[in-house]
């Protein structure tokens, strides 16, 4: 078997070009070998150019990954398999489009169609003595935004685990705590369903992006940077909803 690995702004994956008899135990494998937050399976499609299949660090399955659907992009370029301006990518979320960018020949980004966003219920979620206040989202996977006045002041190994695990959640879900900088710029740290706190989540972001947009706190139709641990990642979450992230994809 062999692999690469790969991140997208710390969010980092074994990237895998071949289907495999066991990913569930590779996964776990793989990513406490190198570190990584999981694996990724870059597969044959009947449907589109390449098929993505994801596993967290405790080998469950997602649904989707917007820093690994950038990593597949420049995979795929790079080796040949779908070198094209806009690339489908078939996931457990539905069809995806990815727009690869090169400046003067080099790679620079990927663009990301993550779909429609959902914004669902304010909740509230009791932790370790405490009551989290947030809001349910979706984009393809569960997401719970928690706005706060800093993140990094957050006890996440902590509460994040207790979040995922709560009965609120009956298939788990994604935490994120976040800061309104600006009207364009929001700082964000993530709790991974499986993997546990990483550098970075897209799906994660556009989640926060859209919530953040629902209530009034950033525009549509304009570029929202949001940080996060090793990075920047640039989310539009549209009129309609649907919601663009451009991001970077790098090997490790």
């Amino acid at each position: 078997m062999s692999f690469t690995p790969m991140h997208g702004i710390g969010n980092s994956y074994v990237i895998i070009d071949e289907d495999i008899r066991d990913p569930f135990s590779a996964a776990i494998t793989l990513s406490r070998e190198y570190g990584t937050d999981g694996i990724i399976l870059v597969l044959p499609s009947d449907i589109c150019d390449v098929k993505m299949r994801i596993f967290n660090a405790d080998g469950s399955e997602a649904e989707m990954c917007g820093n690994g659907a950038r990593c597949v992009a420049r995979f795929v370029v790079d080796k040949g398999i779908a070198d094209k301006d806009c690339i489908t990518l078939e996931t457990k979320a539905g069809i995806k489009k990815l727009y690869p960018k090169k400046e003067n020949g080099v790679f620079a980004s990927v663009t990301v169609d993550m779909g429609i966003s959902e914004v669902l219920d304010d909740i509230a979620v009791s932790a370790c003595g405490t009551v989290f206040h947030g809001t349910a989202a979706s984009m393809g996977n569960p997401h719970f935004v928690i706005f706060c006045d800093s993140p990094d002041d957050i006890d996440l190994p902590t509460v994040g685990p207790v979040i995922e695990n709560s009965r609120c959640f009956p298939n788990r879900v994604n935490t994120e705590f976040a800061r309104v900088i600006s009207r364009t710029h929001l700082q964000m740290r993530v709790w991974e369903r499986g993997s546990g706190e990483t550098a970075a989540c897209g799906t994660g972001a556009c989640a926060l992006t859209a919530v953040a947009v629902a209530k009034g706190y950033c525009d549509a139709d304009s570029d929202i940077t949001v940080t996060l641990m090793k990075g920047d990642l640039v989310i539009r979450v549209c009129s309609d909803r649907r919601v663009y992230m451009t991001g970077s994809a790098e090997y490790c």
